[in-house]
């Protein structure tokens, strides 16, 4: 006999119990006034029961997809962290990039600015000084070409991070 026949005799009996007179009063107030209403009444306590298995199944996935769903946010936040914090370290790249751009091209203007007026009045004992400072101008002109490049490097990376995290 199975927990639901079980259930549904003791109801039955509590039924027959309070149809007996024990409780008359009581029993005339809620009981059905027909025993094919008693019945139908019992077997929809039993379709009820029957469906409790099926109710508790339901619930266990829906829990065990909420478990899913929240591990997978949880996995979305920790990948916009650690994208966040890639997005802020390539942020103080292109910040020091951009300073060292900064830096030779006010070195290379020092320089133009030595050059040209020499240039103006040529002077053979400062021809080779002229060639030096040419030197160094091109010196510095590769430097911030090449944080130029680098500086491009890193925006180009940053927006592929950020596409990354868009893709979320």
């Amino acid at each position: 006999m199975g927990a639901t026949d079980k259930i549904l005799d003791k109801f039955t009996k509590d039924l027959k119990k309070n149809a007996s007179g024990t409780d008359a009063s009581k029993w005339k107030k809620n009981a059905p006034p027909d025993a094919g209403q008693m019945d139908a009444a019992l077997r929809q306590a039993a379709e009820f029961l029957a469906l409790a298995p099926q109710v508790d199944t339901l619930l266990q996935d829906n829990e065990k997809e909420w478990r899913d769903d929240i591990a997978r946010a949880r996995e979305a936040r920790d990948l916009l962290t650690e994208r966040i914090a890639a997005a802020d370290a390539l942020l103080e790249q292109l910040r020091g990039t951009r300073e060292t751009v900064k830096a030779c091209n006010d070195q290379w203007l020092g320089l133009a600015d030595k050059i040209i007026p020499m240039q103006a009045r040529p002077d053979p004992k400062k021809e080779k000084l002229i060639e030096k400072l040419h030197g160094q101008a091109e010196t510095i002109r590769e430097r911030g070409r090449k944080a130029m490049e680098k500086n491009e490097d890193l925006f180009d990376k940053s927006k592929g991070g950020i596409g990354k995290v868009k893709a979320l």
